[in-house]
């Protein structure tokens, strides 16, 4: 198991208090040694929904993965759908171009 990193906050239950505290630290830090910084913070409610596909596309290709790794991701994702159960009645499918699967092992990973 991969060990985490004290920095790390996605997919680990942590107290916001850290989280501030490990942001305030940083901005000290590169404030100290004229180090340029760069933080990005996230609401991750609903994160899940609201990814694109086309975007999740190019931002895989931007950090240079494999041809062979981001053609896995989008054979995951091709003709992804959605249904909705509703008083005990499924709906048909309804396609999605839109989310990551809640509980698929990867999104901790487009998240980390």
């Amino acid at each position: 198991m991969e060990e985490l990193r004290e920095s790390q906050f996605c997919g680990v239950q942590r107290i916001i208090f850290d989280t501030a505290a490990t942001i305030r630290e940083a901005i000290a830090q590169a404030g100290v040694t004229a180090t340029p910084l760069c933080i990005f913070s996230r609401d991750f409610k609903e994160t899940f929904d609201k990814i694109s596909h086309k975007y999740l596309y190019a931002i895989l290709e931007r950090y240079a993965l494999s041809e062979s790794v981001i053609t896995g991701i989008r054979n995951l994702y091709a003709n992804a759908t959605s249904s909705v159960q509703i008083n005990g009645y499924m709906t048909k499918p309804i396609p999605s171009q839109y989310s990551i699967r809640e509980g698929c092992p990867m999104s901790v990973q487009f998240y980390a």
